[in-house]
């Protein structure tokens, strides 16, 4: 539930609004499960950052991204926070999917077969 949600159904109050915001910013944005370092913390293993500088834990990011590649829903190859949107680079992808290169060579196949249109 996002902070003005919070707020409106009064859940919390208008001096704890700052904290239940910076609560969310600290958790994947997905399922709310992981923590992700603040500046100047250690990065959590179990987060991935994209290169526009957002992050999810790798088990949310790896599920969104894998969905999109095996449906040919290339459109959706995209930073995973909703404000955001910026195309997940190459770069990005291998890191994310290096014990994975079935899905890397699903992603070419299908960028290839567009090509060919």
């Amino acid at each position: 539930m996002s902070p003005s949600k919070l707020k409106k159904n009064r859940v919390v109050s208008e001096e704890d609004e700052v904290s239940v915001g910076d609560y969310l910013e600290n958790k994947c944005q997905i399922c709310f499960d992981y923590s992700i370092a603040e500046e100047g913390e250690p990065v959590d293993s179990n987060t991935f950052e994209f290169e526009c500088g957002h992050r999810f834990c790798v088990s949310c990011s790896n599920k969104a991204l894998k969905e999109a590649i095996i449906h040919n829903e290339l459109h959706k190859l995209q930073c995973l926070d909703n404000r955001c949107r910026q195309t997940i680079s190459d770069s990005d992808l291998k890191k994310l999917f290096v014990d994975e290169s079935e899905i890397l060579n699903k992603l070419q196949r299908w960028r290839t077969q567009r090509a060919d249109l």
